[in-house]
């Protein structure tokens, strides 16, 4: 049984790389000294968020500019296609420190909107749904094989 408990707060930013080394490296660091703490007897989890609607981010979403790629980035690489709330990432704390989640720790909880898990793969895929398709690089041919005649066979 764990006599001592402690949730951290990280961010996404600790399974990527992204605009700042030194926040990398922080996440990155509260993530090795929650699961040291884990591995010491310490029930010690880590809610890991991504963008969130908060007083911190409010400037930045007043800029017209940061609003539209803020926007262009919920919509290309997160599955619920928005923000999250603060009162999401708070509502996520509880059932950490509960007795019902008494086997869990060492570990992250992405409160994320399913970017994690798909933010590389959907990106692409939303994007493209944008462009028109890639041409194919073989000449276009009917089902026996033979050329089309937009080839200019005759």
């Amino acid at each position: 049984m764990f006599l001592i408990q402690n949730i951290n707060i990280g961010s996404v930013g600790c399974i990527t790389g992204n605009f700042s080394t030194a926040y990398s490296g922080s996440e990155w660091a509260l993530e090795g000294l929650s699961r040291s703490a884990a591995y010491r007897g310490i029930r010690c989890n880590v809610i890991q968020p991504d963008w969130i609607e908060a007083d911190l981010t409010a400037g930045m979403n007043s800029n017209p500019v940061m609003r539209k790629m803020q926007e262009h980035a919920m919509n290309t690489t997160v599955l619920l296609r928005r923000s999250g709330k603060a009162e999401e990432i708070a509502n996520t704390a509880p059932i950490l420190a509960g007795e019902e989640s008494s086997f869990i720790t060492g570990t992250d909880i992405f409160v994320d909107g399913g970017w994690s898990s798909a933010a590389a793969y959907l990106g692409n895929e939303r994007s493209r749904r944008h462009r028109s398709p890639p041409r194919s690089p073989w000449p276009a041919t009917r089902s026996n094989g033979a050329p089309t005649t937009s080839e200019g066979s005759s």
